[in-house]
């Protein structure tokens, strides 16, 4: 084989195992890393870096955080329980369904925790965490007091804002 043969065959060895390698990319990599310090994660979960936007220090960060673990719906919910009153989150709320939900606060922010059994095998996670808001809602409208409603009264008649159409959404009316 002659030197021109020898260098035609090594170009074309080098350009495959470029173009092999590009494809085989972790994902940790290609996307860089999550650090979290304050939410609670079992051992053998992966994050979804697609689904997950994390703002901020480890710490104090803001965003989504979507992961998957092998460990049940059940087992998550009691761990995420425990896990995060241990970092110095209080409990709000919490539903227990298909999609169970716990809401918790520290310091000012408030973590949403969606909890959703996998096709197959494990748990689907999503924490939302964003700032604590300084409002709070009130039981008194511009239209009246609605604190003294029962399940059967009417619901109070007032007119609802128009809603701006945006172009390609299709109204249901």
């Amino acid at each position: 084989m002659n030197l021109k043969h020898t260098y035609l065959l090594l170009s074309l060895a080098i350009a495959l195992t470029a173009c092999s390698s590009s494809d085989e990319i972790p994902v940790r990599q290609q996307y860089g890393t999550i650090k979290i310090k304050d939410i609670a994660m079992p051992q053998d979960s992966k994050i979804h870096y697609k689904k997950s936007m994390v703002l901020g220090p480890p710490d104090a960060w803001v965003g989504r955080l979507t992961y998957e673990c092998s460990e049940s719906t059940d087992y998550l919910w009691d761990f995420m329980q425990a896990e995060m009153a241990r970092m110095g989150w209080t409990q709000l709320s919490g539903i227990r369904s298909t999609v169970s939900v716990l809401v918790f606060k520290r310091g000012g922010r408030v973590a949403t925790a969606q909890i959703q059994e996998r096709l197959i095998y494990g748990s689907n996670i999503t924490v939302d965490v964003a700032p604590e808001s300084n409002s709070s809602p009130s039981l008194t409208g511009s239209s009246g007091d609605y604190s003294s409603f029962s399940p059967m009264s009417p619901p109070p008649t007032s007119p609802l804002p128009s809603a701006q159409q945006s172009p390609g959404i299709q109204s249901l009316e």
